[in-house]
């Protein structure tokens, strides 16, 4: 009977169906081994057509970690405090503090290089007054030169304690002079002193004081002679045509303390009566 074209496909369907059962049950009875047997579900393989069954295997990988050793922890070397215990904490020693050494203004105060037989003071000198005791001293030189520091002999400051404003003037006299000489010398020195005094700009005092000071006994300064001049009195003197030696008798004031005896001889005046 000859076959239609509308079975055709049926036909062709259903023969590669029954290849597929038989290949199955081929497979399953050729791969039997001992007791493992496999069987094959011929029905569910039949009704299904054009599906297939496929399965997935998941494998899982398991990692091992090596055990963790926690080592014994040591007991304590030292017993616990009995109760009651009164446990003390060493403390550190306190940091070693150095003694501040302190110098007294006194003892750190450099004074101006005056020689044993003039005066010095702790006070800063003023400009005017370092020109001042600089003219001075050249005057006061021999060679009409400043002499070097260890051979200098005046000082010249202002004294707190004065009214009006006044200078003060300090020369050292010369104490290896015979008393004889020292009166002609200090009479010198005084003289030369107050012309060049009232010569500099940079005396603007009201008043000067002249001490004249030679070595005691015990090699300490003392002051011999004091002059006091007004600056009137000062500026008004024509040292041009003064006598050196009556210079004590031209101040305002005049203070003598001997030894030596500097002070001027007294003159002396007779009168008679008719």
């Amino acid at each position: 009977m000859p076959i239609r074209r509308e079975h055709a496909p049926a036909l062709i369907a259903g023969a590669f169906v029954a290849g597929l059962a038989i290949v199955g049950i081929t497979l399953a009875l050729s791969g039997g081994d001992g007791d493992d047997t496999r069987s094959i579900d011929t029905e569910r393989s039949t009704t299904s057509s054009s599906s297939s069954t496929s399965s997935t295997s998941t494998s899982t990988t398991t990692s091992t970690l090596p055990p963790v050793t926690i080592p014994p922890t040591s007991p304590p070397t030292t017993p616990p405090p009995t109760p009651g215990t009164i446990i003390v904490v060493p403390t550190s020693p306190p940091p070693t503090v150095a003694p501040v050494t302190t110098t007294s203004a006194s003892s750190s105060t450099t004074s101006t290089s005056v020689p044993s037989s003039t005066t010095s003071t702790t006070q800063p000198q003023t400009p005017d007054e370092q020109e001042i005791q600089l003219a001075i001293e050249t005057a006061l030189s021999e060679d009409g030169t400043l002499p070097p520091d260890d051979a200098r002999r005046v000082f010249v400051d202002h004294p707190d304690d004065q009214t009006p404003p006044t200078l003060r003037v300090t020369v050292g006299l010369d104490a290896s002079l015979s008393t004889d000489d020292q009166l002609v010398a200090a009479r010198v020195d005084a003289f030369t002193t107050l012309q060049t005094l009232q010569g500099l700009s940079q005396f603007t005092e009201d008043r000067v004081i002249l001490r004249l000071r030679l070595p005691d006994e015990d090699g300490d300064p003392k002051t011999v002679v004091r002059l006091v001049f007004d600056r009137d009195t000062l500026m008004g003197i024509d040292f041009s045509s003064t006598d050196p030696l009556s210079i004590f008798t031209l101040a305002d004031a005049a203070t003598f303390d001997p030894p030596p005896n500097l002070e001027p001889t007294p003159t002396t005046t007779t009168s008679t009566s008719p």
